[in-house]
């Protein structure tokens, strides 16, 4: 049987925030005043600011748990950034768009000599990271994960602190991006001199390499590695038989033990499906030799209530959101997913076109889709990559650099196919790629241009919906859906497409600016709720009866009277990890509802109101830290709002969660 590793700790809890100041570095902790700065020398050990071991200022800082967003508690401005919905955070309000984190942590005296590493899936961004007053380390995207080496750094058998700088003052999209440690961070232990290499598996079959990290002085050719192979059930097999599919999304486990000179030194477990992904230009898309249209989805990477940092559980809801409406397939619009959303993905059986954010061929844009690549490239899930989308001011270099990046792709997976996002102008860069993606056939010659490569399949890679709000149709023919869909179901040679966007998004405010401070292009809206998009886009693709449909609409929409209040959570039950999340659904018609929350955080709270400009959570916004009992008050939109609620770490009592007259206990 598969045996529990406990090398790998997720570091989400516990952390100290607070906001610094891009605009006087005094103001920022007096960061980089210092005589001899990080940068000048090893530890700035001529003040203590926020980095050092003995800065003492944090205890007033705020307590919070990752994934964490800071942007979520600032205010609305229709002076702000259209990009990121009016919210004050970028180069105009530096007195907001610097965060500092700090986590305090001990390592026993035993590991000394082991490697010790920690991995970041996502900071928001320009991330600057110290550990017990020692720069490691920097990345500038956003969206890259990046791991370091603390090894050398740490105080074992006794405290340690990392600390992480963030500087959000540069978008890196034009939609909303948030700021800070927005994803999930691990700490990893060997147990011994050699570990494996983060983001190194690499996975064919039954086949698996990978490269190593070694403390100094160990000997490489001392290494030896064990592979094993176990089912679903924890049972070890050689052979590896049943198939991963959108049905039966099975996956077996990968145990790699890592050797040094007899002694096990690591141990990691990955998991696996078996199944082949293939675009073929006469039969569209074919997952294990079977044709499937792909029925997708863009998802950005932002959910109501908590901005992008997104919890595990609520990408699990989101993502059964889409199935439970025949979705069977995301693009992760416009850069690399979160590690956790592919993950599950991988478990629920949905494809996931994955994109990179930065187009170019040089090295920094190489060393991004590197990244995304060694991170990602063995999840099921994931059936090509995504070189870029729209990018217009590409065009003149837009063949030689696609070109390069293509085979950079090729050369460092080459079982995936690459693909662009052409918005009509760039064909120069969809030229290039193994399957071309079209955004919107109302501007792209998707015809023509299969007949003139007929030995390639093709993607919509976006295709227009009514940019309506919840209760009412959109500013736009409600054809649309059905145009675009049948448009590509009608072409044995397309795979698929992949509608604008599955849910509403925070920023990017169209065809609505301010007062709007949210898209208005979701299926759903910001909180998952359907439009009537929707419900037509369910009915054409699933085959289901007018009386079926009905009688679905009717159990998701409840009749309302006046004065109640019907509450509906996902589910009955919450781990006391300080992770787990339960999604509350309200249903009423008041105007507005008070809200008290025990024995558990009021993480945010939506409405599904493009013109959203409410506070989302208790305490934040004033900067003191959350505590029990959490009020707030909300505003139903067309009788919905939802509630986000996640655990406390390590409470034992009751959650309860008071909503106007009603209660629900946990």
């Amino acid at each position: 049987m598969l045996a529990a590793l406990l090398s790998l700790f997720l570091l989400n809890n516990g952390w100290s925030f607070h906001l610094g100041d891009a605009n006087s570095m005094q103001a920022d902790f007096g960061h980089g005043t210092q005589y001899f700065t990080h940068m000048a020398k090893a530890g700035a050990w001529d003040a203590i600011d926020a980095t050092s071991l003995d800065f003492v200022e944090d205890s007033s800082w705020v307590s919070v748990n990752l994934p964490h967003d800071w942007v979520v508690d600032l205010p609305f401005s229709g002076e702000a950034s259209h990009s990121h919905g009016y919210k004050c955070v970028g180069w105009n309000y530096p007195q907001n768009s610097i965060g500092w984190y700090r986590k305090e942590f001990e390592v026993p005296e035993g590991d000394k000599g082991k490697v010790i590493t920690v991995e970041f899936e996502g900071i928001f961004r320009s991330s600057e990271v110290y550990i017990n007053g020692y720069y490691v380390g920097h990345e500038p995207s956003g969206y890259a994960s990046r791991w370091y080496d603390l090894s050398d750094y740490l105080n074992y058998g006794g405290r340690n602190v990392i600390v992480v700088r963030v500087d959000a003052s540069l978008e890196e999209g034009w939609y909303y991006e948030g700021a800070g440690i927005y994803r999930n961070v691990w700490l990893r232990v060997s147990d011994g001199p050699a570990a494996v290499k983060p983001h190194s598996l690499r996975i064919n079959g039954t086949e698996v390499d990978c490269d190593y990290v070694l403390m100094p002085g160990s000997d490489p050719e001392a290494i030896n590695r064990k592979v094993s192979w176990f089912d679903a059930s924890g049972r070890e097999v050689k052979r590896l038989t049943r198939q991963w599919s959108l049905e039966d999304p099975y996956l077996y486990t990968v145990k790699v033990d890592i050797y040094y000179k007899g002694e096990l030194s690591d141990s990691i477990t990955e998991k696996y499906g078996v199944r082949t992904a293939v675009f073929d230009p006469d039969q569209g898309f074919l997952l294990n030799g079977s044709k499937v249209f792909l029925k997708g989805a863009n998802v950005h990477l932002d959910a109501a209530g908590v901005g992008v940092g997104v919890p595990d559980e609520l990408w699990r809801w989101r993502i059964a959101r889409l199935k439970e409406f025949g979705f069977n397939a995301i693009r992760t619009a416009h850069n690399p997913a979160s590690p956790s959303m592919l993950r599950i993905c991988d478990e629920m059986g949905v494809l996931v076109l994955e994109e990179a954010r930065q187009f170019g061929s040089h090295p920094e844009a190489l060393e991004l889709i590197r990244n995304m690549i060694d991170r990602d490239r063995n999840h099921p899930c994931v059936i090509a990559w995504g070189i870029g989308n729209e990018e217009w001011g590409g065009r003149p270099v837009g063949g030689p650099v696609a070109r390069r990046v293509v085979d950079y792709v090729h050369g460092l997976d080459p079982s995936r196919p690459t693909t662009y996002g052409n918005s009509g102008g760039e064909y120069m860069i969809d030229d290039e790629v193994d399957v071309p993606g079209y955004n919107y056939i109302r501007q792209n010659r998707v015809d023509q241009d299969h007949s003139e490569h007929p030995l390639r399949s093709a993607i919509g890679t976006e295709e227009t919906t009514g940019g309506g709000v919840r209760g009412a149709r959109g500013e736009f023919d409600i054809d649309f859906v059905a145009t675009g869909y049948q448009f590509y179901r009608e072409r044995p040679w397309a795979a698929g497409l992949f509608f604008w966007t599955g849910f509403d998004y925070r920023g990017e405010p169209y065809p609505k600016a301010w007062p709007n401070t949210g898209s208005l292009f979701g299926l759903m809206d910001y909180c998952g709720y359907p439009k009537e998009e929707m419900w037509e886009l369910r009915g054409l693709w699933s085959g289901e009866t007018k009386r079926e449909l009905k009688a679905a609409r009717k159990a998701e929409e409840p009749k309302l009277r006046n004065g109640q209040v019907i509450l509906k959570p996902h589910k009955t039950s919450l781990e006391r990890d300080g992770q787990d999340v339960i999604v509350i659904d309200v249903f009423s018609l008041a105007a507005e509802l008070e809200v008290s929350v025990e024995g558990a955080e009021l993480l945010g709270w939506g409405n599904g109101d493009p013109q959203f400009r409410h506070i989302e959570r208790p305490g934040r916004a004033s900067g003191t830290p959350a505590r029990d009992p959490q009020t707030l008050t909300i505003y139903p939109f067309v009788g919905r709002a939802q509630l986000i609620v996640r655990s406390i770490e390590g409470s034992a009592g009751p959650v309860s969660v008071s909503v106007g007259p009603v209660s629900l206990n946990f």
